[in-house]
């Protein structure tokens, strides 16, 4: 029988082959478990992105929440996405501010959602310098603390909405403005008056999959392939809702979401679906485009298949939001 020589010691082929196997076993485990976990998660699951055709996270990763984690938290940001009723939470947070005693800062920039390296250094020392208690809001794309070694980690949270529904609504009030703004056009004049099916059917630049992907940067970040239509934009956005975000609601359960903020951030939305009730009847109608001609069948199943990305990207937090209100008992209809 041949047999290998090491030193003195003779080993046969097939102990040879045991001894490697279970080197590598070993060295596998010892990845698995060293891998980072979400917060509050208990499980070993790994969580880095792979990009096998599949995606990598699923909504009840870190799950379920420690409701009362952030309670003691006094730094939040709102990266607020636009046409997401971001402006009737502000309206929330504004009256919740003199009655639960911390300040709103608002970003003197209002569109940069997008930074530099440079930029974001700035932005950082901009939010190490504020005083908290506060909730900040502005209009960016998240911004990775850690990378740049800050002492100071805020809480994120955000709004997403069915994505179609959210670029109907972008469409007109890009054209026509609500009862707030009167937004200045700057395309092609001929486009002005176009309806938003003539847009889709058209396959306008405007209604393109490119041009589109603009809810998923909000979520991904800061990196230049955030804003490219991939499956590594998303699922970058999924790992970052689930380890970076302690929160995300979406538009369409906007009591519910009010309802979970109430219990995750005591200290800033206490009393929140309530100072809601109070405003509803005088911001919900001034916040919608002033002129919105209600798309086709055949506009919205083409434009779905154009999002499709944005569309998953969207389920993905819509089911994550749900298991969190019922992980937290809440009625299915929050009055």
């Amino acid at each position: 029988m041949l047999m290998i020589r090491i030193g003195r010691i003779f080993i046969s082929p097939a102990r040879l082959i045991l001894i490697v196997g279970t080197l590598l076993f070993f060295a596998v485990v010892f990845k698995l478990t060293s891998q980072h976990i979400g917060p509050g998660s208990s499980s070993l699951l790994d969580t880095s992105l792979r990009f096998d055709g599949e995606s990598a996270l699923s909504p009840d990763m870190g799950l379920p929440l420690d409701p009362t984690g952030a309670w003691n938290e006094t730094r939040v940001i709102f990266n607020r996405v636009s046409k997401v009723g971001s402006r009737s939470l502000l309206n929330v947070i504004m009256r919740l501010s003199q009655k639960l005693e911390f300040k709103r800062e608002r970003s003197p920039v209002f569109v940069k959602v997008f930074l530099n390296e440079t930029g974001e250094k700035i932005f950082i020392k901009e939010i190490e310098a504020l005083e908290p208690p506060y909730i900040y809001d502005r209009h960016l794309d998240y911004v990775d603390f850690e990378t740049y070694g800050s002492a100071v980690k805020p809480v994120w949270i955000n709004l997403t909405r069915d994505p179609v529904s959210r670029l109907v609504s972008f469409y007109y009030y890009t054209r026509f403005g609500d009862s707030f703004s009167v937004p200045e056009w700057t395309g092609a004049p001929e486009d002005f008056n176009q309806t938003f099916d003539e847009c889709v059917l058209n396959n306008k630049y405007e209604c393109s999959t490119e041009n589109t992907f603009r809810v998923v940067p909000y979520f991904c970040g800061q990196k230049d392939e955030c804003r490219t239509p991939s499956r590594w934009a998303i699922e970058q956005a999924k790992k970052n809702v689930v380890e970076k975000f302690l929160f995300v609601g979406i538009t369409e359960q906007f009591n519910s979401t009010l309802v979970i903020l109430e219990r995750l951030l005591p200290k800033f939305f206490e009393g929140a679906l309530e100072a809601y009730k109070v405003t509803l009847s005088s911001i919900r109608d001034q916040f919608k485009s002033k002129s919105k001609i209600e798309p086709s069948e055949e506009a919205l199943k083409i434009q779905r298949e154009r999002m499709a990305l944005e569309v998953e990207f969207y389920e993905f937090v819509k089911k994550r939001m749900l298991l969190i209100k019922e992980q937290l008992g809440i009625p299915e209809n929050p009055m």
